[in-house]
């Protein structure tokens, strides 16, 4: 995590200056002693003064720079004028040379104040010290002057090492325990080089002053030589961390890891104090988050003040900082009120079209000030941080996308499983509810005013629910018209019938499409935790056949009742083994005759398929005919029944010539094939196509009336006899019924059984009887069981029933015998 805004800490100017006051004083105090000695000869002053001065000034441009704990130490070729003058110059010339070639350097670089006061107290208190150690010195002295010369700048080198440590530490705490030999080792090294050179120099001076032009040429060519290295080691580092920070910036797994890694590593690339980064997050001024980096090596937020100040500071930095602008308007044009004194900046952009900012201010040290050669590092940072940030984008739409609804933004079906699979295991012993909610009358919409209007009710349903439940609830999309929502404890313990109305409230708004107001409406069904089951896949699949049950009865909402699952497990396991009856012949079809009403003669039977299982007897149709619509056996169930029904009609041809009726559901109805499949069983068993008649229920030819009624007239067209089944129980319409190509309607047995003790009934069956026959209709009764019944029809005008009241449905054998007693009656077949 990236903290809060930090309290305000001392300026690094207070935190040294004690130690520079110190340096002063001990400055002070050698020269008071030395001062007899340094005013002693002054001839040739400014002379020497204005000699040191260069000497000292070009020596500070040819610096190796080394990092110490993010402060840096400079190697340079200082010594070499030192020594110099230490044998040739007096010392207030030395000094003032010194000091004045420092300062020079430091005006040129824009040096901050604390670091050039700091750095004038210390080479006051080298000079003093090379003096006071050395002595006075001759040229032409000896081995024995080299050595003090040697002596005495060694004790200076390790007196600024040990110095520059003490101000890391007032600076930036403690040093490692590798950083002293890591800072004073280097600096000793140098000055021993350095000072062997000038040695060789003021020997070669003092034997022949006329190789003074020569020693200009190899000083030159040793000062470039020691830059060009220089250069070339900084160039080396400048590799090394740039890979580093792309290993870096790959591996990172967050946006808060990856704003990390950017400042830290393009804050020590250019060896500066303070990283700025803008997130892209608003167009141009606004919101997006500023985070600094600044001396305390903690990525912080900044607060809204600050951040607004170095954001309206960071707009103005990137326009002046363009490679374009001239340095001297670069660096006049910086906020120095945002804390930004020297910096290099670039513009991060976004696929969104915003922009954020990335910026690098306030080189350390006494090294030159941020320029181009920065900016293109610094641009290699940006480059890398603007693929990061576009993968980071990637991977979370990624991410989104595959745990989210594309069309709506809901949970998907996935991230819906997750989520109820962890609060049930989480809190097993808390309740919850899964709703499942499935749109009626959503293929009308798509068919009628297209997919596109489709899509905006799936986004307005979407917005309805989550508008309609408290946060804690999860609303997901579980693909086509599905819904289904996840009701912890704290919002399910009131009945859950209670708040599926109220989801159902807010979905029976109608919607506008089109201009076309469209009534919302939708079947629910809800599974309860535990009561109902122990994990995710079972709450659901019995959400879905408890909203089944209240799209089958035409009621908006339906709990979960075990009695009604066809995927109970003991109906589970009946789907194998009714598999395998339809397969081997573990079927059997028993017949029920159906009568005239004026003569009482057998016009035809209707097939009843029947299963004898080996275990539980004879099972009723109502418990395995559900299974196999609910599995999708039913189509091969259907072509069992009709393909032995037309074998036994093939057998009564003959003596009575009975034709027979099959009853096709929905499934079976509009199955691929189906046309074809009763065309070729009609000629495999030489049955003439209107004995064959074929039942279907109105819900059936309503659930895809056109391609319904497409296949019933393929079917009319062959020639079979079409009948509407449990007419007046569905909702078709008279249009409907007149463009059906039935022969037949039947009257439902419900209204049947109780129509001599049901008024209502009566009215029923008599507007069926006078419908059908004005649509040129046979009408046909089922379910009649009592001689006032089978009279009060037949006072009404039906032409055909079957019941009890007539018989049972038959085995083959035993429907030849009742037919024989039938004949022996006088009450003959329909032939």
């Amino acid at each position: 995590m990236i903290p809060p805004p930090s309290p305000q800490v001392r300026s690094p100017g207070r935190q040294l200056a004690p130690l520079t006051v110190a340096v002063a004083v001990c400055a002070a105090a050698l020269w008071a002693f030395l001062a007899p000695r340094a005013l002693d000869d002054l001839d040739g002053f400014w002379v020497a003064v204005g000699l040191l001065t260069i000497a000292f000034a070009l020596a500070e441009t040819t610096q190796i720079h080394v990092e110490l704990n993010r402060q840096t130490v400079s190697l340079s070729l200082s010594e070499f004028p030192m020594v110099v003058g230490l044998f040739l110059a007096a010392p207030l010339p030395l000094l003032v040379g010194r000091l004045a070639g420092a300062l020079l350097v430091a005006f040129v670089r824009r040096t901050v104040a604390h670091k050039a006061t700091f750095n004038a107290a210390l080479y006051g208190l080298e000079v003093a010290v090379l003096v006071t150690v050395a002595g006075e010195l001759d040229a032409g002295g000896g081995a024995m002057a080299w050595l003090r010369a040697f002596g005495a700048v060694m004790v200076v080198t390790t007196l600024s090492g040990l110095l520059l440590l003490l101000a890391v530490r007032l600076l930036h705490g403690p040093p490692k325990a590798g950083d002293i030999p890591l800072t004073v080792v280097p600096l000793l090294f140098s000055a021993a080089l350095n000072t062997s050179l000038a040695l060789i120099v003021v020997v070669l001076l003092d034997r022949e002053p006329e190789a003074a032009g020569l020693l200009l040429v190899v000083a030159f060519s040793l000062g470039g030589a020691y830059r060009a290295y220089s250069v070339l080691l900084r160039r080396h580092r400048s590799l090394e961390q740039v890979h580093d920070f792309m290993v870096a910036a790959a591996g990172s797994r967050s946006t808060q890891e990856l704003v990390q890694t950017v400042l830290h590593h393009s804050r020590d690339l250019l060896s500066a104090e303070t990283a700025l980064l803008i997130l892209p997050g608003a167009r141009v001024v606004g919101s997006g988050d500023v985070y600094v980096l600044r001396e305390d090596e903690t990525v912080r937020r900044a607060p809204p003040i600050q951040a607004e100040l170095m954001r309206s500071a960071a707009l103005h930095a990137v326009e002046i900082l363009r490679p374009t602008t001239p340095a001297r308007h670069r660096r006049s044009g910086l906020a120095p009120e945002a804390g930004l004194h020297d910096a290099v900046g670039l513009p991060l952009p976004s696929d969104r079209g915003e922009q954020g900012f990335l910026l690098v201010a306030n080189r350390l040290g006494s090294m030159s000030s941020l320029n181009d050669a920065d900016l293109r590092l610094l641009t290699v940072v940006a480059t890398q941080l603007n693929v990061a940030l576009q993968n980071s984008s990637l991977l979370a739409r990624l991410r989104q996308d595959a745990t989210h609804d594309l069309l709506t933004g809901l949970p998907n079906r996935a991230l819906f499983h997750e989520r109820l699979e962890g609060l049930t295991k989480r809190h097993p012993g808390e309740r919850c509810a899964v709703l499942l909610l499935d749109l009626d009358g959503f293929k009308e919409v798509n068919d009628t005013l297209g997919h596109h209007n489709g899509d905006e009710l799936l986004r307005e349903v979407a917005r309805r629910l989550t508008g309609a439940v408290p946060p804690e609830v999860t609303v997901a999309r579980l693909g086509g018209d599905e819904f289904t929502l996840l009701v912890p404890s704290s919002v399910s313990d009131e009945d859950p019938l209670t708040f599926a109305e109220a989801l159902q409230l807010a979905l029976r708004v109608p919607c506008t499409l089109d201009g076309v107001q469209v009534d919302v409406r939708a079947s629910l069904g809800i599974a309860l935790f535990p009561e109902h089951g122990q994990h995710s896949a079972e709450l659901l699949q019995r959400a879905d056949v408890a909203m089944y049950a209240a799209k089958s009865a035409r009621v908006p909402t339906r709990v979960y009742d075990p009695a009604a699952d066809h995927a109970s497990p003991r109906k589970l396991a009946l789907v194998g083994e009714l598999r395998t009856a339809i397969e081997h012949d573990g079927l059997l079809v028993h017949y029920q005759p159906k009568v005239r009403l004026r003569d009482e003669r057998v016009t035809g039977a209707e097939a009843l398929v029947r299963w004898p299982h080996p275990v539980l007897g004879l099972i009723p149709p109502d418990d395995f005919v559900q299974i196999a619509e609910h599995t999708g056996l039913i189509v091969d169930l259907t072509r069992v029944v009709l393909d032995t029904a037309l074998a036994q009609c093939s057998a009564w041809a003959d003596e009575w010539g009975l034709g027979v009726a099959v009853n096709v559901s929905p499934r079976a109805l509009l199955a691929p094939g189906f046309v074809d499949e009763v065309r070729a069983s009609l000629a495999l068993h030489g049955v003439p196509a209107p004995m064959l008649t074929l039942e279907v229920t109105e819900n059936s030819v309503m659930t895809d009336p056109d391609a319904a009624i497409a296949v019933l007239q393929s079917l009319h067209d062959v020639g079979v006899k079409l009948s509407v089944d449990d007419f007046g129980t569905g909702y078709s319409s008279l249009a409907y019924l007149q463009r059906l190509p039935v022969d037949e309607v039947k009257i439902d047995k419900g209204f049947v059984m109780s129509l001599t003790s049901n008024a209502g009934n009566t009215a029923i069956v008599a507007a069926i009887c006078n419908l059908g026959h004005s649509l040129g209709l046979l009408v046909v009764a089922e379910g009649l069981e009592d001689v006032g019944s089978r009279d009060l029809l037949r006072t009404l005008g039906c032409d055909v029933a079957q019941g009890y009241l007539i018989s049972r449905p038959m085995p083959p054998a035993a429907f030849d015998d009742w037919l024989t007693s039938r004949v022996l009656t006088g009450r003959y077949p329909g032939r």
